[in-house]
């Protein structure tokens, strides 16, 4: 978001958090494209951590499908055990009330970035209308040369 903000530009994140990424696709799209730069790439990816595994500190979906995952377990008829799906029941409804009081919190934060991120939309929108060709955005590749040919 503060990169964003500092140069002005709007990003999408193309994958989420501990989705698979193909080597030489697209994490990020970024408009206007013409303001990509070999620096900015740079940048990007350096915002980002990519490995070879899912982690619970950086991807909260993982958590929760493992807790699933556990207690579908638990309640099959060769393990049949209630208790530990009970248990991950409770562990999810911890962690979903922890969440929403969180956000409570990044509620004020959220409307302040996303009034400055609709500013940098109408202001790429305005490009992209002057000029189809250099308005587009332009996809960042981890690890790719971003040089025009």
């Amino acid at each position: 978001m503060e990169l964003a903000a500092e140069e002005d530009l709007l990003l999408r994140l193309e994958r989420r958090p501990g989705h698979y990424l193909v080597k030489g696709r697209a994490m990020v799209m970024v408009w206007p494209g013409e303001r990509v730069t070999e620096a900015l790439v740079d940048k990007i990816n350096a915002a980002f951590v990519l490995g070879n595994q899912r982690t619970a500190a950086q991807d909260v979906e993982f958590s929760v499908n493992q807790l699933v995952e556990i207690a579908v377990w638990a309640l099959s008829p060769g393990i049949n055990d209630p208790f530990t799906a009970v248990a991950c029941v409770d562990r999810l409804g911890s962690a979903l009330c922890r969440l929403a009081s969180s956000l409570s919190d990044l509620a004020d934060e959220h409307v302040q970035r996303k009034a400055r991120l609709r500013g940098a939309q109408a202001r790429a929108r305005r490009a992209t209308t002057r000029n189809t060709t250099t308005g587009r955005g332009r996809r960042v590749r981890p690890g790719v040369s971003q040089s025009r040919s």
